[in-house]
Parts: C-alpha cells; sequence; structure tokens
C-alpha cells in the first residue's frame, strides 16, 4: 500500500476576520468620518449614553428597516456596522 502524501509547506493558519470591522475598514477615511459623524447624531438623538445594547438595537434597526434602495441598505449596514464596534468598544465615540 503507498503511502500518504506528506505535504512540504504546512498551510498558513486561517484568518478570522470581523464583519464590521471589514465594512468600515473598506469605506474611504473621508466616508468614515461622515459617518462617524452622522453615528455622533444618532446616538445624541437616540441614546443618552453609549449603552452598549442600546447601541446594539440601533444597529439591528438600521438594518432591519434599511427600505428597497440598494444604496440606502449599504449606507444602514455601514452605520450599524459603526454602531456595533462602538458598541464593542473597538470604535470609540468622538466627541
Amino acid at each position: 500500500m503507498p503511502s500518504a502524501r506528506k505535504n512540504p509547506k504546512p498551510e498558513p493558519p486561517g484568518q478570522v476576520i470581523d464583519f464590521d470591522e471589514g465594512v468600515v475598514q473598506s469605506c474611504p477615511p473621508a466616508m468614515r468620518e461622515e459617518l462617524e459623524a452622522e453615528i455622533a447624531m444618532l446616538t445624541g438623538a437616540f441614546a443618552s449614553t453609549d449603552d452598549p445594547a442600546t447601541l446594539e438595537r440601533m444597529a439591528r434597526s438600521l438594518t432591519l428597516t434599511s427600505g428597497d434602495d440598494q444604496g440606502q441598505r449599504l449606507h444602514a449596514r455601514r452605520l450599524a456596522s459603526m454602531l456595533r464596534l462602538r458598541a464593542r468598544g473597538v470604535l470609540p465615540a468622538k466627541d
């Protein structure tokens, strides 16, 4: 019986990428600044603090009610990703 073929190079370990971080990092810097300003307005109007549970609910609401327009859905997903990152403490609040 032939022996099993041995791979001379081991496979590198897989990399886990956070979806929300990937969405935010794919935005150009100017767009990120605009999204951060919009998030500051949203959280100022609808969240009294940066409570993670409140930010998560806001993100969920944005993704559920983003409408039929593809551009609006994409914008809502970007905002939701930024809100979830802020809820996890990855994205600091802008003053």
